[in-house]
C-alpha cells in the first residue's frame, strides 16, 4: 500500500512539473511573439540618406527594428549631429501605413515621444519629405536599393506594353559618370582634416574603367575615422567626386582651387584630399 502510495504521488508531480514547464514555455512564446516587430516596421527598416537644405546638408541614417522607447531605434554617426541638429532630439523612429502616397508615413521622434519630423507627403526622386518646428524641411531617401513602394508594402507598378517603333542609327548611352575627368584625376593623395591638419593617411584612387573605379586606404593610416568609412570605390559625376564604402554609405568632395577636393559642406568635420606629388 504504501508503494502504491509513493507511486502515485510520484505520478503527480511528474504532471505537474510536466504541466508547469509547458506553461514556461508558451508565456516565454509569447513574449518572442510580443519582442518580434510587426511587418510594417521590418519593411520600413533599413538604411536612409537624411537630407536638409535641398542636400546641402544630408547623411546616412540606420532605422532599426530593436524597441526603444517612443518606438524603434536610430543609428547615426556621431558627426550627423553637426551636420544636421535634428539629430540631436532623434531618439525613436516609427512607421504606419497611409491610403494615399506616399502610402507609408514615417515619424522622428524625441525621447519623450514628441514627434520631431513626420514624414507624410511625397517628395522629389523616391523620398518623402518633412518640416521641423523652424520651417526647415528634410527628406528621406532609401539607401539600398529598396524604394519606398517596397518598403511600405506596395505592389511594383506593372509594366507598360513595349511597341516596336522604327529608329535611327542607335547611339551609345551616356553614362552618368565623367570618365575622362576620372582618368585625369586617379592617383595618390594625402588626407588632411581642419585647416590643413594631416591624418597621416593616404588614399589611392585607381583609373577608372566602367563605373565605379577602385578606391584604398593605404596601410598604417592612424585615423580611426577614415578606418571606419573605410572607402572602397569612387566616382565622378556632375563635377562632383564621391567616396563610397561596401555598406552604400557616401561622402561628396568638391574641387578646390589647390586642384585637390574638399568634402562638400553638411558632412561633418572638414575633410580634403591633396593630391602626392
Amino acid at each position: 500500500m504504501a508503494t502504491a502510495t509513493g507511486l502515485t504521488m510520484r505520478r503527480g508531480a511528474l504532471v505537474t512539473a510536466l504541466a508547469f514547464g509547458l506553461g514556461l514555455l508558451a508565456a516565454g512564446s509569447e513574449a518572442a511573439a510580443q519582442v518580434r516587430p510587426p511587418a510594417d516596421v521590418t519593411n520600413a527598416a533599413g538604411g536612409y540618406l537624411l537630407a536638409a537644405e535641398k542636400g546641402a546638408r544630408r547623411c546616412m541614417v540606420l532605422l532599426r527594428t530593436m524597441p526603444v522607447e517612443g518606438g524603434y531605434a536610430v543609428g547615426f554617426p556621431a558627426h550627423c549631429r553637426l551636420a544636421l541638429p535634428i539629430l540631436v532630439k532623434t531618439a525613436a523612429w516609427t512607421v504606419e501605413k497611409t491610403v494615399g502616397p506616399p502610402h507609408g508615413r514615417i515619424r522622428f521622434r524625441d525621447a519623450a515621444g514628441k514627434t520631431v519630423l513626420d514624414f507624410d507627403r511625397d517628395g522629389p526622386n523616391d523620398t518623402v519629405a518633412a518640416t521641423d518646428e523652424a520651417g526647415l524641411e528634410h527628406t528621406l531617401a532609401p539607401g539600398d536599393g529598396r524604394s519606398l513602394a517596397l518598403r511600405f508594402g506596395q505592389p511594383p507598378a506593372p509594366r507598360a506594353r513595349q511597341v516596336a517603333v522604327a529608329v535611327g542609327p542607335a547611339t551609345a548611352p551616356t553614362t552618368v559618370n565623367d570618365t575622362g575627368l576620372m582618368s585625369a584625376t586617379a592617383g595618390n593623395y594625402i588626407l588632411l582634416r581642419g585647416k590643413e591638419r594631416p591624418t597621416g593617411c593616404s588614399l589611392n584612387l585607381s583609373p577608372a574603367l566602367t563605373g565605379d573605379a577602385r578606391a584604398a586606404l593605404q596601410p598604417g593610416c592612424p585615423d580611426r575615422g577614415l578606418q571606419i568609412f573605410a572607402a572602397d570605390r569612387w566616382s565622378i559625376s556632375g563635377g562632383t567626386l564621391w567616396l563610397l564604402n561596401a555598406r552604400g554609405q557616401k561622402l561628396s568632395f568638391e574641387r578646390n582651387r589647390q586642384n585637390g577636393w574638399d568634402k562638400s559642406a553638411g558632412q561633418g568635420e572638414p575633410l580634403s584630399l591633396r593630391r602626392q606629388p
